[in-house]
């Protein structure tokens, strides 16, 4: 605090999806998570995203992003988006 103004924090999303480009993102599946790279800002206002191990690349609104069920920013790992007490999720 200076000048007794509080700096607001950082929002979390860009308030325009060319500030997007380049950024890292996890998608949250039911079989694991995929990682992806935005790769392009459309003129319509769409993002096209490639899959870091996958060949595949999808496109989506930006604002779809916002959703945390789905989607989180950085390339998270499985085990850090599993419920509180939960080891494993899958079968031996």
């Amino acid at each position: 605090m200076k000048d007794g103004i509080e700096k607001s924090p950082a929002p979390i999303f860009p308030r325009h999806p060319t500030r997007l480009l380049g950024s890292k993102w996890t998608r949250i599946e039911e079989e694991g998570v995929t990682h992806f790279r935005v790769v392009e800002h459309r003129k319509d206002h769409n993002l096209r995203l490639q899959a870091l191990c996958k060949d595949t690349s999808v496109v989506i609104p930006w604002r779809a992003l916002r959703e945390r069920a789905r989607w989180r920013p950085g390339w998270a790992d499985e085990r850090a988006l599993r419920p509180p007490g939960v080891t494993n999720t899958g079968s031996i």
